[in-house]
């Protein structure tokens, strides 16, 4: 069965829109590789990942899907939201497996100060994480 990024696409954003983590959990294979512009080495543990995105999704007020691209084995998605006063966009790419799941994914952000306000937002929160308290 090949991957059909239209298909993902579509559950993607619906999880997301209604801050969905089950849903969003569904779409991540185990062996998911995540590059994040808030952690300086890809994060390779499922549970972690998820962690990452609950974190986004509590940090960025107004995150919305604005533009959209697909290729034979993945897809990019631009967002827009903001952080702390900060317009922050970005794009995720995503490279899936033959069962629409993300195998792996990157994050790209701008501009410099709303991405250090969501690296700071993040580091915060595996902090808690380690420390017990999220």
């Amino acid at each position: 069965m090949a991957c059909n990024p239209g298909e993902f696409i579509e559950q993607w954003k619906a999880a997301v829109a209604a801050h969905d983590h089950g849903a969003i959990a569904a779409l991540v294979s185990d062996s998911v590789v995540f590059h994040s512009p808030a952690v300086y080495t890809p994060v390779t543990e499922k549970p972690y990942v998820l962690h990452l995105f609950g974190f986004v999704d509590e940090a960025i007020q107004g995150f919305t899907y604005i533009d959209e691209y697909t290729k034979s084995d993945g897809a990019a998605l631009v967002f827009r939201g903001s952080i702390d006063g900060l317009t922050i966009e970005g794009v995720d790419f995503f490279t899936l497996d033959e069962e629409n799941k993300i195998v792996e994914m990157k994050v790209m952000l701008r501009p410099l100060n709303a991405a250090a306000a969501l690296a700071q937002f993040v580091k915060g929160r595996f902090e808690s994480l380690a420390a017990g308290k999220a």
